[in-house]
């Protein structure tokens, strides 16, 4: 008798390799969360200037400046603060580009000289003349 053949599966063809689909996943990068508050800009201080007079002007005197710039005025005369027997002091806190000042005994009776020059953060001592 005739010999039977085992069935053997047909091979199949070969497909020519194929390199794998790239595949992206979509997700989201992670957040990160503020765990303080927003970035402010420090505020700078105003400058601070300062003038200190040295002057004995007598017992229920006072000392006035008046001037031009920063809050002063010709017009009107500025009472500046007694801090010692013979030490007078005027500041601002303003910001100004320059100023010209004199000091006054009472409002009424300026100092001698030119008038003094002043910049906005500076400071100034001096003895004025009244003669």
């Amino acid at each position: 008798m005739p010999r039977k053949q085992a069935a053997t599966k047909p091979k199949k063809a070969r497909s020519p390799s194929k390199t794998p689909k790239k595949t992206t996943l979509k997700t989201k990068a992670p957040t990160r969360k503020l765990t303080s508050s927003p970035i402010t800009r420090k505020k700078t201080k105003p400058p601070h200037t300062r003038v200190i007079i040295k002057c004995n002007c007598g017992f229920s005197n006072d000392l006035y400046i008046r001037g031009n710039g920063g809050t002063l005025s010709w017009d009107k005369g500025q009472k500046l603060k007694n801090i010692k027997a013979d030490e007078w002091l005027w500041e601002s806190d303003q910001d100004f580009p320059a100023c010209e000042f004199k000091v006054l005994i009472n409002d009424m009776v300026y100092e001698c000289g030119e008038n003094h020059a002043l910049s906005s953060g500076s400071s100034l001592r001096y003895t004025p003349n009244f003669e």
